[in-house]
């Protein structure tokens, strides 16, 4: 008899390169990303199960929207997963998600329906996002990933 065995998942940053491509617009360059060796490592520690948590003190335009980008866009198509956003502005909120993700999200393999929405009835596989100063928000929520930034 033979069994099948799951594809072995490859680094984050490694998918991140083969599978996101950046549009106009929302970055300097667009096209197929090439990771720096720093970005490499962050990005391997968001999505090693190993790790509970990355902390990352960081100046402004380093490429970590990009990596955070990357991991929700690995998370709906590898290893689907509720995923909560929690940022320190609405008007942040809705920068990541209503431009950047809406540009990045349909231009990865395979990606499928995303659900981006700020409510609780949200289906199972949404990115739900919230203002990290509105912890009402984030009562009753089962999640397997929380991006804080």
């Amino acid at each position: 008899m033979v069994t099948a065995k799951p594809k072995p998942m490859e680094p984050l940053s490694r998918w991140i390169e083969d599978n996101l491509r950046l549009p106009a617009g929302i970055s300097a360059v667009s096209g197929p990303l090439k990771l720096h060796p720093y970005q490499r490592e962050i990005a391997d520690a968001m999505a090693d199960p190993r790790i509970e948590r990355v902390s990352v003190i960081k100046s402004a335009r380093v490429g970590y929207t990009t990596l955070l980008v990357g991991l929700i866009a690995h998370h709906i198509v590898r290893d689907p997963a509720p995923i909560l956003v929690l940022m320190p502005t609405e008007s942040d909120c809705r920068g990541l998600m209503s431009t950047i993700l809406k540009a990045c999200l349909p231009r990865v393999p395979h990606c499928g329906i995303t659900y981006l929405c700020r409510t609780q009835d949200a289906p199972a596989t949404a990115i739900r996002w919230c203002t990290a100063y509105f912890p009402a928000a984030l009562s009753r929520l089962l999640l397997r990933e929380a991006l804080e930034i």
